[in-house]
């Protein structure tokens, strides 16, 4: 992806904000009560206030990965920074009193420090369906989902569709205490069979609230399925790979770096920290550890920090 599309995708982002909160602060100021006509001491009626559909938040994010190629050997492992934004669009629907349809979007973009070619778009559409059999605060919320997408990357072997779908169920156990679990399924389909990944997720993760503006989360996954790692090819990585290919992200065939797909059994920990700094936006600080077992003793370690602004807008 060059830099007109990536100038023009930030344009974009950020032109949305602008109208919608241009949007919001109009409706907002049309709500302060009678209005007095200038000159006048005639009153009008107040305007009604418009709710608009869709809610928008967004995350901004600098994350730094110590193997972003995933890769086992020492020297093949390479560390990275990169920047992201991230812009949701929410929207719901009641359905009953115990059930509601949400629907929405997102677009996302990933900017790389060092290794540019792995740049990227990703966007998608997603629907959940959120139900449950009692209205007391501890009562078990459950839901159904289901995303469908694409990702526009700088090489075009990593362009893909991907969808997924969901199942989960979050609990209160306590007034400061949340609990979700859940299970997911997804799928890959790429302009490259190395990339052709499915993967099924399993998560528990806890929220624990210290006060009304901060809490602390941790999150452990374990997830079955395909990864694509990156490396100058080993006899144990070409008999163990499902499907491998010259990495152009990695200066490719020239310099001997080969993607490769792998059946593994991944599990991942996150820990964070989340601190409200208003109403509307709050800072996000996390690590996240990752330890990944492929056939043929192929298996690799992963940190991430991230640290995040998060609002709504």
């Amino acid at each position: 992806m060059n830099n007109v599309i990536w100038f023009a995708t930030i344009v974009i982002a950020m032109t949305t904000f602008a109208s919608n909160a241009t949007e919001y602060e109009s409706t907002t100021n049309n709500n302060n009560g009678v209005l007095l006509e200038q000159n006048s001491e005639k009153k009008r009626s107040p305007k009604p206030l418009v709710k608009p559909l869709f809610r928008y938040s967004y995350d901004l994010s600098w994350a730094y990965d110590d193997n972003v190629r995933r890769a086992q050997n020492e020297v093949d492992i390479r560390d990275d920074s990169l920047l992201n934004l991230t812009i949701n669009a929410k929207a719901g629907k009641s359905l009953s009193r115990y059930s509601r349809l949400n629907y929405g979007g997102r677009i996302s973009v990933e900017k790389f420090s060092t290794f540019e070619e792995l740049n990227n778009l990703n966007f998608d559409i997603n629907v959940k369906y959120r139900f449950a059999y009692a209205s007391g605060f501890t009562s078990p919320l459950y839901s159904i989902g289901f995303k469908a997408g694409g990702i526009s990357s700088d090489k075009v072997a990593r362009d893909s569709t991907v969808y997924s779908i969901s199942s989960g169920v979050n609990k209160w156990l306590t007034n400061t205490i949340n609990m979700s679990v859940g299970l997911v399924h997804k799928q890959r389909e790429s302009r490259s069979r190395v990339f052709d990944t499915k993967e099924n997720l399993i998560f528990g993760n806890l929220d624990i609230n210290f006060s009304k503006s901060a809490l602390i989360y941790t999150t452990y996954s374990y997830i079955a399925g395909d990864i694509v790692s990156s490396a100058t090819p080993s006899l144990a990585i070409i008999n163990a790979a499902e499907a491998i290919q010259p990495d152009d992200a990695f200066g490719g065939m020239t310099t001997n770096q080969f993607a490769y797909r792998l059946d593994s059994d991944t599990q991942v920990v996150t820990l964070g920290y989340n601190q409200a700094i208003s109403a509307a936006t709050s800072l996000d600080v996390s690590y996240r550890y990752v330890k990944t077992e492929s056939e043929g003793s192929i298996e690799y370690d992963r940190s991430i920090f991230r640290i995040s602004l998060l609002g709504r807008f």
